[in-house]
């Protein structure tokens, strides 16, 4: 509520969500009688993160990232303290910002943050707090990135470019790069837990699988969602018309609108249908079951 949403990170612990002047964070499980915490801030924000406790036992920070700075909400006793509201004084100020931030990859338990600015990526300590380093190559503005190893120091970035890069941060060198992937920027990322499978996606559509332990980072499929979405969606479809369902509908829809059948007395449908938008991925995330399965939203 309160706008269009300008920022969604979703952990084990907690959901936050952005609006232009108010961050929202709902602790997990999700309880429908619970109002999520709310925190008015002074700045409209871009991005946020959430730092969880070991296996997803709590959020045990915040980042938000302003038009000129970044700010933290930390616990100052007990990780409890994260999901009590309040105001932007619960904020500490982290670092100035030159940039408008376009996203916050936290490490190492939030000792270590990835800031997205612009064609560049700032790597920023937050304990002392400073600068560590700054990543350099992309030709357009980073918009997504994904830590790989933390151990190993690897980040895997994309941008505006259409190009994907993985750097080693203890070497102080890009690990990989690739050619240009797709006609369209890239617009989610994501890698599994054990760090071996990345997977891209990109705004015309296009999904890529690399699998970054082989030499090269050799791809190991590519998939187009135009091609797989209208069969997903043609599936849930005859799914959801087989079930039985006893609830009447009343909608002030026109029937045509709603699928059905014109009868003649019916007002004709449109000559001019606007065409579908093509599919664009917005989030990926792995999820660990029985096996490894990639979530697109």
């Amino acid at each position: 509520q309160g706008g269009p949403s300008k920022g969604f990170e979703c952990t084990a612990a907690a959901v936050a969500s952005l609006t232009a002047g108010r961050v929202q964070l709902h602790m997990l499980p999700l309880d429908p009688d619970t109002p999520p915490r709310e925190w008015d801030l002074p700045q409209p924000a871009t991005c946020c993160s959430v730092v969880d406790g070991p296996e997803g036992s709590a959020a045990l920070a915040l980042f938000v990232g302003s038009t000129s700075v970044l700010k933290a909400l930390v616990p100052k006793t007990s990780p409890s303290n994260i999901a009590e509201g309040g105001d932007a004084t619960d904020f500490s100020v982290v670092a100035s910002l030159t940039e408008t931030p376009n996203f916050l990859v936290p490490a190492q338990s939030g000792a270590l943050l990835f800031i997205g600015l612009g064609p560049s990526v700032v790597v920023v300590d937050t304990i002392t707090p400073r600068t560590i380093a700054r990543l350099e190559g992309h030709h357009g503005d980073v918009t997504h990135a994904c830590l790989l190893d933390a151990e190993k120091g690897r980040l895997a970035t994309g941008g505006r470019d259409r190009t994907v890069k993985v750097w080693d941060l203890e070497a102080g060198r890009v690990f990989w790069q690739s050619g240009v992937e797709a006609a369209y920027p890239v617009s989610a990322m994501a890698c599994c837990e054990e760090g071996k499978l990345l997977a891209v996606a990109f705004e015309d559509g296009k999904l890529i699988l690399y699998d970054v332990l082989a030499e090269g980072c050799r791809m190991r499929h590519s998939l187009a969602l135009e091609r797989v979405m209208p069969r997903l969606m043609k599936n849930v479809e005859e799914m959801a018309k087989s079930e039985k369902n006893d609830v009447k509908i009343i909608s002030s829809e026109p029937l045509w609108r709603l699928g059905y059948d014109l009868p003649s007395t019916a007002v004709d449908e449109p000559a001019v249908v606007e065409e579908n938008e093509p599919y664009r991925c917005l989030h990926l995330a792995w999820r660990y079951f029985d096996h490894f399965l990639l979530h697109l939203i």
